[in-house]
């Protein structure tokens, strides 16, 4: 792996048509309720990288998305943060178990279908 390739492996989470599609697939869903996803902005996203081979896989991305919906509903914001190798999945079980104890839910998405 060269040290572009954490760059090139996060390019799809700041694809707003892909994230859009995803976003419109999953957040029904975790939300418990219906809601149209028809927009996706990427308001801010920052990549970390490590240049030396043996810490590649400490990279991580950090994104925040605007979502538009139907329904004049105010516009949700997003936050999540991608990492390599499956650690996102992890990641986004740690959370969702920690959210089932206090009883609310978890927040995220992508982690369930990309990594």
């Amino acid at each position: 792996m060269s040290c572009e390739q954490p760059v090139r492996a996060f390019a799809r989470y700041v694809d707003t048509t892909a994230m859009r599609e995803l976003w419109r697939e999953s957040l029904p869903g975790l939300l418990g309720a219906s809601i149209e996803v028809t927009g996706c902005r990427v308001l801010y996203a920052r990549c970390r990288t490590y240049s030396k081979p043996a810490s590649w896989q400490k990279s991580f991305l950090c994104v925040c998305y605007e979502l538009e919906v139907d329904g004049g509903a105010p516009s949700p914001r997003i936050y999540g943060k991608a990492y390599l190798d499956g650690r996102s999945r992890l990641e986004f079980d740690k959370l969702a178990t920690a959210a089932r104890g206090e009883g609310s839910r978890a927040a995220g998405g992508w982690c369930p279908s990309w990594t």
